[in-house]
């Protein structure tokens, strides 16, 4: 990866945490979270990530047949 690509990375990361203390501090959840909110937690950025690849590939091959028929 880049450095450019590393940056970019770093700073959504950062954005993504700044956003997650905030939904924490609003819902009275203590950071770090106690060990079955976190577990719940990584279950459902595994869950995301998986969707957000299911999705991207799917816009990839409807794409791929509009260009074929065209």
């Amino acid at each position: 990866m880049s450095r450019r690509g590393v940056l970019r990375s770093s700073a959504i990361a950062l954005g993504a945490g700044i956003l997650m203390g905030a939904v924490y501090w609003a819902i009275h959840v203590p950071s770090p979270a106690p060990g079955p909110i976190a577990l719940v937690g990584l279950l459902g950025m595994v869950v995301g990530e998986r969707a957000a690849r299911m999705i991207r590939r799917r816009v990839a091959e409807r794409r791929a047949r509009r260009k074929a028929v065209r």
